[in-house]
């Protein structure tokens, strides 16, 4: 049975049943069923095929449609978020410059310098949110550059603490530290971004703690292997439903729009993706709303 010149099957005869020879009208016949079967099963191998391309055509634009509809929430998202934080500091920029470039407050220098420092405040803000949106871009591209070099974790932790105890006072919060005089190995890591990821972290939990305490922590496995950073809080917590998109792009909480309607939703992605570039995992916990919350960054040690 041959199609385009292609062998498909095979018709193999017995011997007849009265011992008979074969006839010429017996292989006409043989002949004219073989290429008819050679029509059907081709055609029959054709559907199959066609068939299995619709399935897979079908399963591939239903994949295709669900990402293009994850791109257009995600687009709609930052077009938001990215339009409101720009707003924000432009118009207090604008607000204040005006006031002093009309002259009303040159008799005052006091109130003069109070609405610059607003100016500076806002410019330094619009820095951050404009640092944040090109770091999360520069990640997805994979243009994520990084330095490595032996880094003493414990070092940068005392630092951004130290950094941020005027932040935790203002809020009447208590920063404290915990296993900060424990011996750790040191890691192999950019300075720089692993420096952004902690910070990250210890910003989020003052922001996001209305009352009460962060903790920061070191610890390190019995084997000196790995090396963990955590950071506790007894903040506003995490929903179970929205703890899985916490470290999405442009995803917030809804506590956390709610308590700091400023921030980017650009944070803890920007932490994952430098963790993940570290070989390291990030992980979060928490008991639900308004029960705090805890982050930790664990990084492979030099051996």
């Amino acid at each position: 049975i041959i199609h385009l010149e292609t062998l498909i099957g095979i018709i193999g005869l017995a011997r007849k049943n009265n011992n008979d020879a074969y006839t010429k009208n017996d292989i006409s016949l043989l002949e004219t069923v073989s290429h008819q079967a050679a029509i059907a099963i081709s055609n029959g191998l054709l559907y199959r095929k066609l068939n299995s391309l619709n399935l897979n055509l079908k399963k591939k634009v239903n994949e295709q449609t669900r990402h293009l509809n994850d791109l257009l929430k995600i687009k709609d998202e930052f077009v938001k978020i990215t339009s409101h934080q720009l707003r924000t500091p432009t118009t207090i920029i604008k607000g204040m410059l005006s006031m002093i470039l009309e002259g009303s407050l040159n008799n005052d220098a006091a109130k003069k310098k109070q609405y610059l420092d607003q100016a500076y405040t806002s410019v330094l803000n619009l820095e951050r949110i404009i640092h944040g949106i090109l770091g999360a871009s520069d990640m997805t591209a994979g243009k994520l550059l990084m330095t490595f070099e032996p880094v003493d974790i414990k070092e940068i932790a005392e630092k951004l603490v130290a950094e941020r105890g005027h932040l935790a006072a203002n809020k009447a919060i208590t920063l404290v530290t915990k296993d900060f005089d424990l011996p750790l190995p040191k890691i192999s890591a950019d300075k720089l971004k692993i420096r952004e990821a902690m910070a990250n972290l210890i910003d989020n939990a003052i922001n996001y703690t209305p009352k009460g305490e962060v903790c920061v922590s070191l610890h390190s496995s019995q084997d000196n292997s790995w090396v963990s950073f955590c950071v506790k809080d007894t903040g506003i917590g995490i929903k179970p439903e929205e703890k899985a998109k916490i470290f999405r792009k442009f995803t917030r909480t809804e506590q956390s729009t709610m308590v700091n309607p400023n921030g980017t939703g650009l944070g803890l992605y920007i932490v994952q993706q430098i963790v993940d570039a570290h070989h390291g995992r990030i992980e979060a916990e928490s008991q639900g709303e308004n029960t705090g919350s805890s982050f930790k960054i664990t990084l492979p040690a030099i051996k």
